[in-house]
């Protein structure tokens, strides 16, 4: 496979308060480690994300891990509010729309939240909110037999009187139920300290190693009410590593 890249973004709104923390992972990626794969369906919440010609959204995507944490990819046709099923997965990393029909021909959107959520629980593993077209989630599971090196992270698009005091990458190791910060980003290091509609980034050089079936997510500690973007990038590579240094969360 050789490297490839692998980024995701994500969306918080925060509320007034004092250094309250936000996790930047709305409705996205499986929370729980199931013992055996979770067979999930999708629907939405308006009838025109269906198939016919004059609807909004058509098909999309579905990518993740199957029960033995290899890469697993399903393309779907939506029904509307009637739930489509789909196979079993043991995570979710990425949910997005891929064909239109002619009733949003100038924006190519969604119309409703779209939801992906296991067939027996109905609980909620992924979700596209209206007019979005992607998940937007900061977390990530990474496939059996590789390892992820985050090489960045960022904060962006900061909207109202929010003042971000810190962003962490948080990591949860395979079988854990409690996350960890890493080291080098977390709780007493702070990653950024910007104004309204400021930016920042922090790189990793070389890159910091999170293990195969591992989980990473971001989250954000604000002192007020706004929109705040999170975002990462880095690299999956072949091979093991479980060298990753880390601290309680």
């Amino acid at each position: 496979m050789g490297r490839v890249f692998v980024s995701k973004s994500a969306e918080v709104t925060t509320k007034s308060g004092s250094d309250d923390v936000f996790d930047l992972n709305p409705s996205g990626g499986l929370i729980i480690w199931p013992a055996s794969g979770l067979a999930m369906d999708i629907l939405s919440s308006d009838v025109l994300d269906d198939s016919g010609a004059t609807d909004t959204m058509q098909t999309g995507t579905v990518e993740g891990l199957d029960i033995n944490f290899n890469p697993k990819k399903e393309n779907f046709t939506m029904n509307g509010t009637t739930e489509v099923v789909l196979g079993i997965y043991a995570a979710i990393n990425e949910l997005y729309a891929t064909a239109w029909g002619t009733g949003d021909t100038t924006s190519l959107q969604n119309e409703g939240v779209i939801t992906l959520a296991g067939v027996a629980s109905g609980d909620v593993h992924g979700t596209i909110a209206a007019n979005q077209n992607r998940m937007r989630s900061s977390q990530y599971t990474v496939p059996a037999g590789k390892t992820l090196l985050v090489k960045s992270i960022a904060i962006s698009d900061v909207t109202g009187t929010i003042n971000v005091t810190q962003m962490r990458l948080l990591y949860r190791p395979f079988g854990e139920v409690n996350w960890f910060a890493i080291a080098g980003c977390d709780a007493e290091t702070p990653v950024t300290t910007l104004s309204p509609q400021g930016g920042s980034s922090r790189n990793f050089g070389d890159g910091l190693v999170v293990p195969p079936k591992s989980q990473i997510r971001l989250e954000v500690t604000s002192d007020a009410a706004g929109t705040a973007v999170g975002s990462w990038a880095g690299e999956i590579i072949d091979g093991e590593n479980d060298l990753l240094v880390t601290t309680a969360s």
